[in-house]
């Protein structure tokens, strides 16, 4: 049988891989409450980005994490040692893919939508400045997929002590 062959890597102890993939998605999504909080009428800070930080973590990276994340780990991890640059990519796919779509579809349909001053979408149609609100979601997204990946990897595989690959 012809395809990736598996490869007998030592693989970290269940809770680092556990803490992992609650850890990255949970302190990426505190990350984007305080960058970005929702909530304009609450005049609290603090119970705004307490509120923001659930919203974002129960509808964006955890759901993505557990839908997209694990078969992602589960499929790659016989097949290559993980390294900081696979988990980062990995962090970055799972969140940017779905996001993106969603974005999309979002704005499918709709007859005008509006972002702060400028029309985003008008006759159903995207205008320059829905383009660049979807870029910079899109920036915003990959950012936060770097950083979760990197999250991972420090806390499931940093430390690790690698056996030699087999030649």
């Amino acid at each position: 049988m012809q395809g990736i062959s598996t490869v007998a890597w030592a693989h970290p102890p269940l809770w680092r891989t556990v803490l992992g993939f609650v850890g990255a998605p949970t302190i990426s999504a505190a990350g984007l409450a305080c960058v970005a909080p929702l909530y304009e009428g609450l005049p609290d800070w603090a119970d705004r980005v307490w509120q923001t930080f659930v919203a974002y973590l129960l509808v964006g990276p955890l759901p993505l994490t557990v839908v997209f994340g694990l078969p992602v780990y589960f499929v790659l991890r016989s097949r290559a040692r993980p390294s900081i640059w696979s988990c980062s990519a990995a962090g970055v796919a799972v969140l940017v893919l779905p996001w993106t779509i969603l974005n999309l579809m979002m704005s499918t349909g709709m007859e005008e939508e509006y972002g702060g001053r400028h029309i985003l979408v008008t006759r159903g149609h995207w205008t320059i400045w829905g383009w660049l609100y979807l870029f910079q979601s899109l920036c915003e997204t990959v950012l936060l997929g770097l950083i979760a990946g990197v999250i991972f990897w420090l806390i499931v595989v940093a430390d690790i002590t690698w056996p030699k690959r087999p030649t």
